[in-house]
């Protein structure tokens, strides 16, 4: 069993260091007359060549480049490398044609192979190409989708502002021309961010709002989209029934041989319905035909999230040998995803930046344009002078005087638009949101294969196997908590988080935020005690900011908690408040330290009785995003007399 459990360990950081990615040849294309569609039976030569013999079969040009176009479209899931060779045969011909409708699409559609095949760079450089073109040459359904495509590809990236900024021109354009398709596709991913965003209710509506369209318009395929993500909104929220029912309505409208990818993602998710059920035998065909499906259509995410459910089937069921080949090979698709997500985030934040920074340029460019034809009018306004200054000396000698000055200021404004222009651009260069959001990823899967491991501790035959590995869990807890601290204080800092307060319970909210301390306060042996009386506690607040607010509460409690010491969370109603209080009998702080240890500019940190190591902004974070509710966060200790936090938040209205 220690060797077992050694070999897992090896695998994780072995396979760190890979980076090999491994293809699945893809297969021709031919005409089966018996299911009349198209059916892969040879290379990615073959498939590529089988479709421009049949356009070189079309006599006239116009009617070659609608082809093209359209099986660029029909192959975007299926056959994704068919459909950038196509779309980029198609490009060149629309421009050679001068056929600029097509040229738009083709550019769209090739766009759209691009992101699936995980080039995000090559994608958005294309879709707002395909912008560019559709409003110089006014086409507006075109442009509207152009919009959407790039709204897309920033969901994907994680940019859920800027997509939504994108997908209101869409909305606008589809209203305007009556577009009832591009309406739909607008709605969804307005859908997708709102569900990023966790504003549930909203995201839903969403949707929703969708299905309708798709059902009026009977858009099936379209409809199986939507099924799929009210599913996920459900099963991020621990509905099981409701999402379950979800996927079974896009399962059955879902056509599979057209869109295998939406298929397998929709059978993936009904295994881990069940394995949340613990129902690990219904599971486990269904990650097994998620796998299979996976490695059809070459998604490496489906591939390593299908593996993850069929090691863990296996970790139940005793076979530990499958278990650790399926956990080796799960790690190198998590490495070979890791790789190349930081490529693909650091090249579009390249792009973007570049983007920005023409941008920007051409802004400079506009105002010394300006500033020469402000030149060019004191000229003029000189010669009038001159000409009439032997008449009006006295008139000209003051209209100069002013219109120097004006000049003078205009021109140190300019300078200052300037400066302010090369600070901003600097400040953009800062890459470490991207290396937030990429360590989080590799910390997680690390934490996942931890919590499969310890599922099994029962089974250790030595104890300090077993302490070990509670070792390993707390620190990598820590690590987690320390990287969420740094990706909320840099958006933060830069902008990015919005306020949403919104309907929220205050007491589900923290029974939620409490689950994954309980380990490491059994380590300690600390007791979390929540108390009240309170039915409910439903106050209008931002739900992640007053999460993240609990679990540095309740991280720091624990942290500065002695053995066998309680933390005690109440919830309380005062003058239409809830208010939150957190209480320890720990360490306690020196009455000089309480002020900084909310300050942003002063980390201030000490070891935790554990030795627990902090990053000092958790507090400063916290106390940021109370005063964004309009209260604040007050503070009680006494040197080894523990610690009392507390905070008042507003409650809803009652009917």
């Amino acid at each position: 069993m220690n060797r077992l459990i050694i070999s897992f360990i090896f695998i994780i950081f072995c396979h760190a260091a890979a980076g090999e990615e491994q293809t699945i040849p893809l297969e021709s294309v031919q005409w089966d007359e018996d299911t009349e569609r198209w059916t892969d039976t040879g290379t990615e030569t073959g498939s590529k060549s089988f479709f421009l013999q049949q356009a070189a079969q079309i006599e006239d040009p116009r009617e070659r480049l609608e082809y093209l176009v359209n099986q660029t479209w029909a192959n975007r899931n299926s056959l994704p490398e068919v459909s950038l060779a196509l779309g980029l045969k198609a490009i060149e011909m629309a421009d050679s044609l001068g056929d600029y409708y097509n040229l738009v699409k083709s550019h769209s559609f090739t766009g759209v192979a691009y992101r699936l095949l995980g080039d995000y760079n090559k994608a958005i450089e294309l879709f707002f190409k395909g912008l560019q073109l559709s409003r110089e040459h006014n086409i507006p359904q075109q442009e509207g989708y152009a919009y959407i495509n790039i709204a897309n590809l920033y969901i994907y990236i994680e940019f859920y502002t800027q997509a939504l900024e994108n997908l209101g021109p869409a909305m606008d354009i589809a209203r305007e021309i009556g577009d009832q398709e591009m309406l739909s596709y607008a709605f969804l991913n307005q859908g997708r961010v709102l569900m990023h965003l966790n504003r549930t209710e909203e995201a839903i509506e969403s949707i929703t709002r969708s299905l309708e369209i798709r059902k009026e318009t009977d858009n099936v395929p379209g409809q199986a989209v939507c099924y799929k993500y009210l599913g996920d909104i459900h099963f991020n929220h621990e509905n099981l029934a409701a999402a379950g029912e979800n996927y079974e309505l896009a399962l059955s409208t879902v056509r599979t041989e057209q869109d295998r990818h939406l298929h397998a993602n929709i059978v993936l998710k009904q295994s881990q319905i069940h394995c949340k059920a613990k129902n690990f035998q219904a599971a486990q065909p269904l990650a097994q035909k998620a796998l299979e499906l996976g490695r059809e259509v070459n998604s490496r995410l489906l591939i390593h999230d299908a593996l993850k459910v069929l090691s863990k089937v296996d970790l139940q069921n005793g076979n530990y040998r499958l278990a650790t080949q399926k956990l080796n090979e799960m790690n190198l698709y998590a490495d070979t995803l890791f790789n190349q997500q930081l490529s693909e985030k650091v090249l579009s934040m390249e792009f973007q930046l570049e983007r920005q920074k023409q941008e920007a340029a051409l802004d400079i460019l506009k105002k010394d344009k300006e500033i020469q034809a402000l030149t060019l009018d004191r000229q003029r306004f000189i010669n009038a002078g001159l000409i009439i200054f032997i008449l009006f000396l006295g008139i000209s000698g003051s209209i100069m005087l002013i219109l120097i000055r004006k000049l003078n200021e205009k021109n140190k404004l300019l300078l200052v638009q300037k400066e302010e222009l090369k600070q901003t651009n600097t400040a953009k260069d800062r890459m470490f949101m991207v290396i937030g959001h990429d360590l989080r990823g590799p910390v997680w899967n690390l934490r996942a294969l931890i919590e499969l491991l310890k599922e099994e501790q029962d089974s250790f035959a030595n104890a300090d196997m077993h302490e070990n590995f509670t070792a390993l869990s707390r620190a990598v807890q820590s690590v987690s908590d320390l990287l969420e601290n740094l990706l909320y204080w840099a958006k933060s800092q830069d902008g990015k988080i919005i306020f949403k307060p919104g309907p929220t319970d205050l007491k589900y909210l923290t029974t939620k935020s409490i689950e994954p301390y309980k380990t490491w306060a059994d380590t300690k042996n600390v007791s979390i005690e929540l108390q009240t009386e309170m039915k409910t506690a439903m106050v209008n607040a931002d739900e992640n900011m007053v999460q993240t607010v609990i679990r540095n509460l309740l991280s720091n409690a624990i942290k500065y908690s002695f053995k066998d010491g309680v933390i005690s969370i109440t919830l309380t109603e005062i003058n239409q408040h809830c208010r939150f209080s957190i209480r320890d009998n720990g360490t306690g702080i020196k009455q000089e330290q309480i002020d900084l240890i909310f300050s942003n500019e002063t980390a201030l940190t000490t070891k935790g009785t554990g030795n627990e190591i902090g990053s000092g902004i958790g507090l400063g974070l916290c106390r940021d995003f109370i005063n964004r509710h309009g209260s604040d966060i007050q503070v009680e200790s006494a040197p080894n007399k523990g610690t009392r936090f507390f905070f008042d938040l507003p409650l809803m209205k009652r009917p």
